[in-house]
């Protein structure tokens, strides 16, 4: 009788431990195997054991639990409400080409920072020359006869810019120039003595395949008429050639709007870390909304309310491997600013290396 309730209560416990690292809506005994169930979303979906689950699996082996709804667990095994997306929303295998020699000579010459720190802050300010990859795309402004940066872009060579493609035709105006070097866009301020450099554009090289009404491959090349003169301030970026190197936390880092009170941009700087959100989840809810997400693009958001905004586009999202910076993404867009609920959009560099070796090689 004691071993009985022995076993009794170890089965319990098990069941208890296993339930417990799930934020469930329903106790596990209510649904079948196979049967029709509710996701905390309310999204529809199918009671099925957790490996079996891709989103759900996902969730659970990055520590996030609380997004899953359990229905039933069968000895030691989890059974999830797993949602049943329409099959042109679900993530499909992608064939990536990397071209890792060509990333590695971009990379050779990229100088090693001795002390690289993991800024998880939220919008915080960044040091002066932290990320000395970080460009400012200028347009030449009739009206107060200067330059207003309404764009951002990553330094990966000598004399070429990464972007966003919507940022090289806003409203009909495309940049001009690029500034780097420099933290503070005002040359005024005291606290950034760095030297920049203004430099004229070239060219630039729009991909082909860019969907305005999606930002399908909204990335493009800038090339400036010189190269950037050798200073602290002012460094290239290496390229991140695929998902499987990368961290699930990034770095965005833009001169965009600080809130949502105002429209005024920021002249200083600014960073904050967002985090991978699930690639099936984010094309379902975008898709409730008619926009498709693609694989090329990542889906990121903060429960901080760290998030990219008006101005940002086209600038650096980030991560840091062997003291050196890695581009992962391009700021693309968002559904509103500083959501925790729901993800921003950005343009995966490593699924278009080949085209930026191509293009680049046009210039020489």
């Amino acid at each position: 009788m004691l071993n009985t309730k022995i076993v009794i209560l170890t089965i319990w416990i098990s069941l208890f431990n296993i339930s417990e690292s799930f934020n469930f809506r329903y106790d596990y005994d209510n649904f079948s195997i196979g049967e029709q169930c509710v996701t905390k979303y309310n999204e529809p979906g199918t009671c099925t054991e957790l490996v079996k689950c891709k989103i759900a699996d996902q969730l659970y082996r990055s520590k996030q639990s609380s997004e899953i709804t359990l229905c039933k667990v069968v000895g030691r095994i989890p059974f999830v409400c797993c949602p049943s997306y329409p099959k042109d929303l679900i993530a499909s295998p992608l064939v990536i080409k990397s071209s890792t020699k060509f990333q590695n000579a971009l990379c050779k010459n990229v100088q090693i920072f001795e002390k690289l720190d993991n800024h998880i802050i939220s919008g915080d300010k960044a040091e002066v020359s932290e990320f000395p990859f970080q460009v400012a795309l200028g347009y030449f402004s009739q009206e107060i006869k200067s330059f207003n940066f309404d764009c951002g872009g990553s330094l990966i060579a000598d004399d070429i810019v990464l972007t966003a493609a919507h940022c090289v035709n806003i409203k009909g105006a495309q940049p001009v120039m690029v500034r780097l070097g420099r933290t503070s866009l005002d040359l005024n301020d005291e606290y950034d003595e760095s030297d920049h450099q203004d430099i004229k554009i070239e060219a630039i090289r729009i991909h082909p395949k860019y969907c305005v009404k999606y930002k399908h491959n909204d990335i493009a090349i800038i090339k400036l008429r010189k190269p950037f003169k050798p200073s602290d301030s002012i460094e290239t970026i290496c390229l991140s050639t695929s998902d499987a190197n990368a961290p699930k936390d990034f770095t965005v880092t833009g001169f965009g709007i600080t809130s949502l009170e105002y429209t005024k941009r920021s002249d200083w700087l600014l960073k904050g870390t967002i985090t991978e959100y699930p690639h099936d989840k984010c094309k379902y809810e975008y898709g409730k909304k008619g926009i498709k997400v693609i694989d090329s693009q990542l889906c990121a958001l903060s429960d901080k309310g760290v998030d990219s905004c008006h101005g940002d586009s086209g600038g650096p999202v980030s991560y840091q491997k062997n003291n050196k910076h890695y581009l992962f993404g391009i700021t693309s867009f968002g559904s509103g600013c500083g959501s925790s609920v729901f993800p921003s959009i950005y343009t995966k560099v490593n699924r278009y290396l080949d085209w930026i070796e191509e293009e680049m090689s046009t210039f020489e």
